[in-house]
């Protein structure tokens, strides 16, 4: 599922890459930060492979205890970046708004 959500992403950010701006006001900026965007979005979908395979350690009775420990440590600290990678994509959301913006209001959309 995370192959497919992986995929998913890859479509979506060729094609807004694909996207011609041509001369239109702000075109080139918003394509950039919608990339931006996507492309954090995409790396916290992926970090949930990582997140998956040291769950299945730590519940893995037939491993033994100290790799089960270190797998429970590891967890905490993907845990710790996951919420790093929130705050990115929140800032890349709030930029990419303000260039939405901008880009609205120059080129008469709003």
């Amino acid at each position: 599922m995370v192959d497919e959500e992986e995929q998913a992403f890859n479509k979506i950010i060729n094609n807004i890459n694909a996207a011609e701006t041509n001369d239109i006001k702000y075109g080139n900026a918003l394509k950039k930060a919608a990339v931006s965007y996507y492309e954090a979005v995409k790396q916290l979908e992926i970090f949930d492979r990582n997140e998956i395979s040291i769950q299945q350690l730590t519940h893995n009775k037939a491993i033994k205890e100290q790799l089960r420990d270190s797998a429970t440590t590891k967890l905490g600290q993907l845990l710790n970046s996951r919420l790093e990678i929130r705050k990115q994509i929140n800032k890349k959301e709030k930029k990419l708004a303000e260039i939405q913006k901008q880009f609205n209001s120059v080129n008469h959309l709003d």
